[in-house]
């Protein structure tokens, strides 16, 4: 297939055989990259709009080669599964290549000529030792490769981080001949993007023929919102379904979400899904790359023909499906760059006779008002810090009498005095008005055109130095500038005030030229694919009208004044009771993911989905400091999303696994004396509050009290000085049992010296302990071998159990003779350990056998 052959190709020989066959007549644009494909000297790069026929450009060349072969590398295996079955349809054989189809039998296959359309993913090509290595070095195989197709050329760029193979295709290059182009395409090539896929491939510009046309989509109608409800809430998707809808009737919207992670987009599902019928859950959910292509080309083919009206999916929707009746595409939260983002919106109304809304949920934090208001708030309280300090210089330096009279409260409300600084709300003026003087004034189309012009130079610059330095240096909250200007648009601040204008300044659409009317000179108004449409609608700012009863979510947003969160010490000492805990609400919300979802969603995306670490964390400091004792305040203190369906079943656990204390007796109080007044009123008054111990829960001390038993001193005493055990007065002393006789310590005798005698010091319980999966503290106390473990005493409540703890102390005791044993490096088991001597605050010493 000499490249010299095509040299003479007419464009209408092109058109004519396409339209033939395919039954679609192509625009200029598709016949001038086939005959560039066709005719072999140069590489090829064309950009254009989603949904406008850059795929077919692929199979063009096909038609003029008879037993040529197209291989086309595309990032998502469902779009070859959607192009073997379109090829299909016009006698055309193709075949997908992935890790599971390849097959020494489909290579075979390949190499005698059994496919001319191959559809293959990164990894499978560029996998050494694999079937692809063996087919370039076949010459017959590969005198019959017309070009290799890169399909959304733009993942070689942003994906080579967690697909390390985009970062050799190059190699690519130097294992195929050299007459061989490559022809990569794209709807989000900017020049950076585009720049940085040649360099990758060893595309030099100079052999590379760019076919750049607008990639701006008219029937797409732009809206950016700011989120008004918590994220984790998802209330800003509620007017997806129509309040009192009975699923008997499609939604208004054939609707796509966009999510950055697996496990909002399973969220977002199950909240929109519990808004409908239980009947009608099913015409709604969740997409991801996790699921098996069966399964992902089955729901796409449901959506497409109406039997699903709403997805909530990742990147693995996001390009190239053709879906043509998509109604509304969501982006939610501000987490991807402008070519994803426009890639995700490209997604609707892929049918030019259709139309569709893109919607941009923002986060808050983004939008030039909220900063604004964060920026005031933090000059109010340098004003005010600034200000105390100047009042406390000025009292300071006055004389003593007038320092009196300026200390009086009827001078604190008086004005500014003569040079101080102004008041917050005026600094807050003068900082909006130094604001607005930097901005470009927009008045007059000169300006107006010098500032987007400005506005093109920083994203331009913004990204040179992103090629420079490879990773930027950016806070996690960072936007980039197009992305910041296309979120503020329409702001007082800003120069632009239209939510289209950054997309089209950072991808030149406003650059590209038409040729509609060289495409159909037979039309009055030329081609109408071609032509660079002026949108009717274009976005909420240029068309408010169109917007005004769109996506209104009415919903109160704060149904009462939330109920604040307890404050818990930052650090604290865990104990087992904590530890067994948390290793309990591990199984659970492992148990929950499996139950709720499935035990692949467990393997890809963890336990989090159900609970994450930070609520796991929250409520085990919780229940640690005794605030978690319902539903209600699991739901108070730790926002659980999942807090009405697995609500019960934490808190169960919390009650299993760090039990509250019975509430101490109510004090005896006195009863007061009948008023002597003729009316026989009882006066009223302020009643007194009892103080009590913030540790033992006792009326007659505080926590810094010796008497309390968990004080201190109690604990820092050695063996030789115990105190005397001190019980609170409110624990009745009948209430606990007496130490049995065979557990108390014998009469004194000769007992042989152990080779390791160690004291175990415990204050109760240690039943806990016993299933700790932990190593126990050890706190030497004496040079001789003597040493102490000390546990904490949860509450009063379990005193009454200091018999069954000694019953139940064999596990603890047979661990922490093993430490002592690897501490001093001694043969286990000890010959000569005939007993352990337990001493506790609330018994005397006893002697444990052994």
């Amino acid at each position: 297939m000499a490249s010299q052959n095509f040299d003479n190709l007419l464009l209408s020989e092109i058109r004519d055989k396409v339209a033939s066959v395919f039954g679609y007549r192509p625009c200029l644009w598709q016949l001038k990259v086939v005959r560039a494909i066709l005719k072999r000297d140069k590489d090829v790069a064309s950009i254009a709009a989603t949904g406008s026929g850059k795929t077919l450009t692929f199979w063009m060349p096909l038609l003029f080669v008879p037993d040529g072969i197209q291989i086309v590398v595309t990032p998502l295996n469902i779009l070859g599964s959607q192009n073997v079955v379109s090829l299909a349809k016009v006698g055309i054989s193709a075949i997908t290549i992935t890790g599971e189809t390849a097959t020494e039998q489909n290579f075979r296959a390949i190499a005698d000529g059994c496919h001319r359309a191959i559809v293959t993913n990164i990894e499978t090509l560029m996998k050494p030792g694999g079937g692809f290595e063996k087919l370039w070095n076949d010459k017959k195989f590969m005198s019959r490769v017309i070009s290799v197709v890169w399909d959304e050329a733009q993942c070689i760029s942003k994906w080579g981080d967690f697909r390390p193979e985009y970062k050799i295709a190059g190699n690519l290059r130097h294992l195929i001949p050299k007459d061989i182009p490559f022809y990569i395409t794209s709807a989000t090539l900017p020049a950076d993007v585009l720049h940085d896929v040649m360099s990758i491939l060893g595309m030099r510009e100079s052999k590379t023929e760019i076919f750049v046309r607008s990639n701006d989509r008219s029937n797409i109608h732009i809206a950016v919102r700011k989120m008004k409800y918590p994220i984790n809430s998802f209330k800003d998707l509620r007017f997806l379904i129509p309040k009192d809808w009975d699923g008997t009737t499609p939604l208004p919207f054939k609707f796509v979400i966009f999510f950055d992670t697996i496990a909002e987009s399973i969220q977002a599902a199950q909240y929109l899904r519990s808004l409908v019928p239980p009947e009608a859950r099913d015409k709604i959910k969740w997409f991801n790359s996790e699921m098996s292509p069966e399964f992902r080309t089955e729901e796409s083919d449901k959506f497409n023909k109406g039997m699903i009206y709403g997805l909530a999916c990742t990147e693995s929707f996001g390009m190239g499906i053709d879906l043509p009746n998509i109604t509304l595409v969501i982006q939610w939260r501000a987490t991807c760059d402008m070519c994803t983002l426009w890639q995700r919106f490209g997604r609707g109304a892929r049918d030019p006779k259709c139309e569709a809304i893109a919607l941009f949920l923002v986060e808050p934090m983004y939008f030039d008002q909220t900063k604004e208001e964060k920026a005031a708030r933090k000059a109010k309280k340098e004003q005010a810090k600034t200000t105390r300090k100047r009042k406390a210089a000025d009292a300071l330096s006055q004389p003593p009498a007038k320092r009196a009279k300026s200390d009086g409260r009827q001078d604190s409300t008086s004005g500014n005095p003569p040079g101080h600084a102004l008041p917050p709300s005026d600094a807050q003026t003068q900082a909006i008005e130094s604001d607005s003087d930097s901005e470009p004034d927009d008045s007059g189309t000169e300006e107006a055109t010098a500032a987007l012009e400005k506005r093109r130079a920083a994203y331009r610059k913004d990204k040179a130095q992103v090629v420079t330095r490879k990773k930027p240096k950016k806070d996690g909250n960072e936007l980039s500038p197009e992305m910041d200007d296309m979120i503020n648009a329409g702001s007082k601040h800003r120069s632009i005030k239209c939510f289209r204008v950054p997309s089209r300044l950072y991808f030149g659409s406003d650059k590209t030229a038409s040729d509609h009317k060289q495409c159909r000179p037979d039309l009055p108004d030329g081609c109408p694919r071609c032509a660079v449409q002026v949108p009717a609608i274009c976005c909420e700012l240029c068309t408010p009208a169109y917007f005004e009863q769109f996506g209104l979510v009415d919903l109160p947003v704060k149904d009462q004044a939330a109920p604040s969160r307890s404050r818990i010490p930052s650090s604290y000492e865990a104990d087992a009771l904590d530890m067994n805990l948390r290793d309990a609400l591990h199984a659970f919300r492992r148990a929950a993911t499996i139950t709720k979802y499935s035990r692949v969603v467990l393997k890809d995306s963890g336990p989090g989905v159900v609970m994450s670490n930070e609520i796991l964390e929250r409520i085990v400091d919780c229940a640690h400091h005794f605030k978690i004792q319902s539903v209600e305040q699991l739901t108070r203190e730790t926002r659980w999303a999942f807090a009405s369906e697995f609500g019960m079943a934490v808190v169960d656990l919390i009650k299993e696994h760090r039990p509250w204390p019975e509430p101490p007796p109510a004090p005896e109080t006195s009863t007061p004396l009948a008023p002597r007044n003729n009316n026989d009123e009882t006066p009223t008054g302020r009643s007194i509050q009892v103080r009590k111990c913030s540790k033992c829960q006792a009326s007659d001390h505080i926590a810094s009290n010796r008497k309390c038993p968990f004080h201190p001193h109690h604990q820092s005493t050695s063996e030789s000085a115990l105190p005397a055990p001190v019980i609170p007065h409110h624990i009745d002393q009948n209430a606990i049992p007496p130490t049995p006789p065979s557990e108390l310590t014998p009469a004194p005798q000769p007992v042989p010296r152990p080779l390791l005698w160690s004291d175990l010091h415990f204050i109760l319980p240690l039943c806990p302990y016993t299933k700790s999966k932990h190593p126990l503290p050890l706190f030497p106390i004496h040079q001789d071998h003597q040493f102490s473990l000390h546990l904490p005493l949860p509450c009063p409540h379990f005193y009454p159990y200091i018999p069954r703890t000694f019953r139940l102390l064999y596990l603890v005791i047979y661990h922490w003779v093993r430490l002592l044993v690897s501490h001093h490096r001694v043969p286990f088991p000890l010959p000569n350990l005939p007993c352990l001597r337990l001493t506790s605050t609330l018994s005397r010493s006893i002697v444990y056998p052994c």
